[in-house]
């Protein structure tokens, strides 16, 4: 399977190690509840095979697109930080959403694929946010592995093997439609790359994983920073 990535992103110059403290007193006691409209199948791209991906996860290809992004939404669903929360909508209100937002490209502020809400209802956007006692939408757009080439741990070029870079597009919006933040290309990066993960391409799940949790933290120093 393969898929063409069709367009350029600017690349987040934003970069949080996962492993930052974070200290609680940055919010109010109220805690800020964000409800989680994830990419859908379509909007999953990779420059790698599925068949090969679903090889290196010991699974069937079928499911590749399934085993990314649950493992991205239990990553979001159980990060402990005190003061925010995600929350995933039923399947039948997650739905209803995509089918009233228009998805596009757009250059402000910056270049991402976003969702445009500009069709949805006010009113019913803030009814389905009350439904979940929610301040908030986090809008993951689009998910997409590019192949880049990672040289070997000896350092040297004759030995450079394929390597997984992981990227979301993704928009933060609060209960009146207004864009807080968004990013265009937003990067996992790989937490470790020594000769498991080069070996893997960086496609195995469990090492992908853990590059997922540099999404709450940043969506957490963003807010705490409002």
């Amino acid at each position: 399977m393969r898929i063409v990535w069709a367009c350029c992103f600017v690349c987040s110059s934003f970069f949080l190690s996962a492993q930052e403290k974070i200290a609680d007193d940055n919010f109010n006691d109220s805690t800020i509840r964000i409800l989680i409209v994830p990419y859908s199948r379509i909007e999953f791209h990779t420059e790698f095979s599925i068949d090969y991906i679903a090889e290196i996860n010991t699974t069937i290809s079928d499911s590749i697109y399934t085993f990314y992004r649950n493992a991205l939404l239990h990553v979001l669903l159980n990060s402990s930080f005190k003061n925010i929360k995600f929350i995933l909508p039923s399947e039948n209100d997650e739905k209803i959403v995509r089918m009233a937002v228009k998805y596009s490209y757009s250059n402000k502020p910056q270049r991402h694929y976003m969702a445009n809400l500009s069709a949805v209802d006010k009113n019913k956007f803030a009814a389905l946010l009350g439904k979940y006692q929610a301040q908030m939408v986090l809008f993951i757009n689009w998910y997409k592995i590019e192949k880049t080439y990672q040289n070997n741990l000896s350092g040297s070029g004759k030995a450079r093997k394929p390597f997984a870079e992981h990227y979301i597009d993704f928009d933060v919006v609060d209960k009146d439609k207004t864009i807080l933040f968004c990013e265009g290309k937003f990067y996992f990066k790989a937490t470790k790359t020594n000769a498991e993960t080069i070996e893997s391409k960086n496609l195995r799940i469990k090492e992908v994983k853990n590059g997922y949790q540099i999404l709450p933290l940043y969506i957490y120093k963003r807010l705490g920073a409002k």
